[in-house]
């Protein structure tokens, strides 16, 4: 018994260190759009660790390449201001115009704040998107739900930037 013991051990040591060396910082890349200057908050904190990672209670995650969390959504979160923040213009025909987006680039990291005006309950998010990490079709449907379409994939802070201008998206600044 004590040897099944020992074996369960090793096996549960050997498994907890795979899943340590997973989560090395992510490196950015030349399409990334520099350094992050927000930083992130402790909520966000799971951002790019393994997508097996205990997360908050009522959050949620794509997982992306590398088997990483590319993208991590908090309810009740605000954004971390501190640059240039764009907003959808409200269009009373739009169907989707109970539903308003803020969006933040920093970097290679999208912030994106989700809020229901309509709704009987209060709900609002706030998510991040590590443009490094996730793959095509989480990317695509973060695009559709901030109000973009799904193609083509907004893989830089330019090319979002360059979305929501063509898109009439309003910008505030906040420093």
């Amino acid at each position: 018994m004590s040897y099944m013991r020992t074996l369960l051990a090793i096996f549960l040591v050997g498994c907890s260190a795979a899943a340590v060396t997973r989560d090395e910082p992510v490196r950015p890349t030349e399409a990334s759009g520099g350094a992050p200057r927000l930083g992130l908050p402790g909520t966000f904190s799971k951002l790019g660790a393994s997508c097996g990672s205990e997360l908050p209670t009522g959050s949620s995650f794509i997982c992306g390449h590398d088997h990483r969390i590319a993208s991590l959504t908090i309810q009740f979160q605000s954004l971390p201001r501190g640059g240039i923040v764009r907003s959808k213009k409200y269009e009373p025909n739009d169907p989707m115009a109970m539903m308003s987006s803020a969006v933040e680039i920093d970097g290679p990291r999208i912030w994106v704040e989700s809020s229901c005006h309509m709704c009987r309950m209060v709900i609002s998010s706030t998510t991040v998107i590590d443009l490094r990490l996730i793959d095509d079709e989480g990317l695509a449907q973060q695009q559709q739900h901030v109000g973009l379409p799904r193609g083509p994939l907004l893989r830089t802070a330019t090319a979002w930037n360059d979305a929501m201008s063509a898109a009439g998206w309003e910008s505030r600044r906040y420093d």
